[in-house]
């Protein structure tokens, strides 16, 4: 992500679950202000635990965000979803339905495939054309699908979404 994000400037996350990835990537890109964000106040609970531990100044508190409730977004706009996939077959098709969904469209839906063996190319092709595919050739983790799918991305503005979030 450091290649491909700005040096500075705030970035929502979606869903951050435990917090350990806000705790890496605020660890490791010191000059964006991490805004950690989940619906469950368990999940909230363990990224306060998370950042607590760390201390990070760039590192906020975790907010209660429900994605599909957009009036409560603390964002007004996205340009670009990148949801980074790895054999997630059964995960995606409720977050991209739920995209779909969505009363504003005026954004692209990047997915980023880990070279997954579970047929989801062929089903994003057949039933989500409206999807970019990002067809890795390898497991590049997490962080390198993001960055594959940020590169194609077309937005200033971009999300991040795990392939089980439902907005």
């Amino acid at each position: 992500l450091r290649e491909e994000l700005p040096g500075n400037g705030l970035v929502l996350e979606v869903a951050s679950g435990s917090g350990e990835h806000a705790v890496h990537f605020a660890a490791g890109l010191p000059g964006l202000v991490w805004q950690p964000s989940d619906p469950d106040p368990e999940a909230c609970a363990s990224i306060a635990g998370w950042s607590a531990q760390e201390g990070l100044s760039n590192l906020r508190a975790p907010v209660r965000l429900d994605a599909s409730q957009p009036a409560d977004w603390p964002v007004d706009r996205a340009d670009a979803m990148v949801i980074p996939n790895w054999n997630g077959l059964k995960q995606r098709r409720v977050c991209l339905n739920s995209l779909r969904s969505q009363i504003c469209h005026r954004f692209e839906v990047i997915v980023a495939d880990n070279a997954s063996s579970d047929g989801s190319r062929a089903l994003l092709a057949c039933d989500y054309p409206e999807v970019r595919i990002v067809a890795l050739n390898h497991n590049a983790g997490f962080a390198g699908a993001c960055n594959a799918g940020i590169r194609v991305s077309k937005g200033a503005i971009v999300i991040l979404l795990n392939n089980d979030t439902e907005v």
